[in-house]
């Protein structure tokens, strides 16, 4: 076909394609906000779980043999219970941030490394206490 300026036009004939199971921007955008809080809470979750074991442990009950005050005043039960709560409020944290902000390089990065490090620093919280500089 020739146009109006005698310069050919190409006519291609296209089909529509309504592909309903295609991610959105949105949903694209928030993925990684999903990928990361799945994996946050399921560390925050590890961590509540090995406190579990370890306040029922031969270990803790042997120290509290050891540590009268302790055992009166639940201290073991306190460490653990502030150990779950600052872990809770970390993850609160990230819960409330939307998902533009996963998507910012720096950002995703430093909240990964916290991630990370955060189960490391809980059982050391509470290894501290087991060492007595509680």
């Amino acid at each position: 076909v020739i146009g109006p300026d005698n310069k050919p036009i190409n006519i291609l004939e296209l089909k529509v394609n309504a592909n309903l199971t295609s991610s959105t921007i949105e949903d694209i955008e928030g993925r990684r906000r999903q990928l990361f809080l799945s994996s946050a809470k399921n560390s925050v979750m590890e961590i509540s779980s090995w406190l579990r074991d370890e306040l029922s442990s031969q270990r803790v009950s042997e120290i509290l043999s050891r540590r009268a005050f302790d055992k009166q005043n639940k201290m073991h039960v306190a460490v653990s219970d502030s150990i779950v709560k600052e872990a809770d409020e970390w993850l609160k944290g990230y819960t409330s941030k939307n998902g533009e902000w996963f998507n910012k390089e720096r950002q995703y990065a430093s909240a990964l490394r916290e991630m990370t490090v955060m189960e490391t620093m809980a059982i050391g919280k509470f290894e501290s206490w087991i060492e007595g500089t509680s």
